[in-house]
């Protein structure tokens, strides 16, 4: 026999026993599982009773991570409402505050003496044409 009949056979025996022992681990994996499977009775305690800790922790974390997004948006939200108020306070204010300024002015326009409403018994056209001659100038 060559050395690369020996190998062949090598290689063969092996991948041949990979195959077996993963064909093991299926198996008994599937035994494992039709025994978990099974109806156990109400005063039977198994060792698996219990979640693993590790599953424990990590739901923990995920519903403290959920809890906790859910608290920190709602701790956002009202902070950006409280915000967006007080600039349309603010905007309200501002408005008023121009309204003011030009009722004012308007007001001191009136003192000029010049009736600009054609309703008003007190209008006078030549005025009016004398203040807009004066204004262009």
């Amino acid at each position: 026999m060559g050395i690369s009949q020996k190998s062949g056979r090598a290689a063969r025996r092996l991948a041949l026993d990979s195959e077996l022992r993963l064909r093991a681990f299926y198996v008994s994996a599937f035994a494992d599982n039709i025994r978990d499977s099974r109806p156990r009775e109400a005063n039977s305690r198994s060792p698996k009773s219990f979640p693993y800790p590790s599953t424990v922790v990590r739901y923990t974390a995920l519903v403290s991570g959920v809890f906790y997004g859910i608290v920190h948006r709602r701790s956002l939200q009202k902070a950006h409402d409280e915000d967006r108020l007080s600039h349309a306070i603010h905007d309200r204010e501002a408005l008023i505050e121009q309204a003011k300024d030009a009722w004012q002015k308007k007001q001191e326009g009136d003192k000029g003496g010049v009736v600009t409403d054609p309703e008003d018994p007190r209008f006078d056209i030549e005025k009016l044409i004398a203040k807009w001659e004066s204004e262009s100038k």
